[in-house]
């Protein structure tokens, strides 16, 4: 079989990374090539000629929107499948990534089995003809699917259901002392989402810096595996913007109470986007105000 020329674009190394050794661990016919960013994307585009592009939608220097929009301004490329992968799973940003020219939508983070699904579908193949077991479900349908089936993976009816545990953890969240005399109750409050394939669960955050978080869940809740893809959703109150980060999972420590219902994971963000950093600055700022 002729190599599948594809090119993985995402300011994050961990998620290049996971994408790159989920293709080659399904297929030895994939052939993938990385850039960091959309300008970057765009010379190797200019210059090489690829099968598939799997583009992130926030990027620093051009973003995935801004690429894609190129891609399909240009004659030779106009054509070439474009895959958005996001961690914005929102409608409105589905429907401009389908406006704009997206050829298929996943919502981070995500299985290799949703890879391979999204990947087959716009390359309209089987996944059998890449030497593979075909995975559960259809994916011989089309590339351009409704809203609904696009945003399957990012929550959807689990994040509506998880927002009021979300409102009830911020009631309790635990906040350090005030500093030089600040007045505790109107420190912004953080709490996280974190999904993971399949399931969006409720946290309180019990410690943040520009490295990574400790969040406590339910001991009921899903929990992710160790070093598996999250991305973290943070909000606190008195801060209107919900801030969105790609992360793994690079801990799991239970209560050494056998009654607690409480179980920590340890959180290291993976994004290497300056933009999100200042924004993640600029809230634990807030936070220590």
């Amino acid at each position: 079989m002729s190599k599948i020329r594809v090119l993985v674009v995402d300011d994050a190394a961990f998620i290049r990374d996971f994408i790159r050794k989920g293709l080659r661990a399904f297929s030895q016919a994939f052939e993938v090539a990385e850039s960091s960013n959309g300008a970057q994307a765009q010379s190797m585009l200019r210059n090489h000629q690829y099968d598939l592009v799997l583009c992130d939608w926030e990027m620093p220097e051009m973003n995935g929107h801004e690429l894609l929009t190129w891609v399909r301004s240009e004659e030779r490329l106009k054509a070439l499948p474009f895959v958005m992968v996001t961690s914005r799973g929102d409608k409105e940003f589905v429907m401009q990534a389908l406006k704009a020219g997206a050829s298929n939508y996943i919502v981070k983070p995500f299985s290799n089995d949703v890879l391979i699904k999204k990947v087959a579908q716009v390359l309209k193949m089987d996944p059998t003809e890449l030497g593979a077991a075909k995975p559960t479900g259809n994916v011989n349908g089309p590339a351009f699917g409704s809203v609904e089936v696009l945003t399957q993976f990012a929550g959807g009816k689990k994040r509506e259901e998880a927002a009021p545990a979300a409102e009830a953890a911020a009631t309790h969240a635990a906040r350090p002392a005030p500093a030089n005399g600040g007045d505790a109750a109107s420190r912004p409050r953080p709490v996280a989402q974190l999904r993971f394939d399949g399931a969006t669960v409720a946290s309180v955050i019990r410690g943040m810096d520009l490295k990574g978080l400790r969040a406590v869940v339910r001991r009921e809740d899903p929990l992710p595996a160790l070093l598996e893809p999250i991305a973290v959703d943070i909000q606190a109150s008195g801060v209107n913007e919900t801030l969105r980060l790609n992360a793994f999972v690079f801990g799991i420590q239970a209560e050494p109470n056998l009654a607690t219902r409480q179980i920590e994971l340890s959180v290291c963000f993976a994004d290497d986007d300056p933009g999100k950093r200042a924004n993640l600055s600029r809230l634990l700022e807030a936070l220590r105000r």
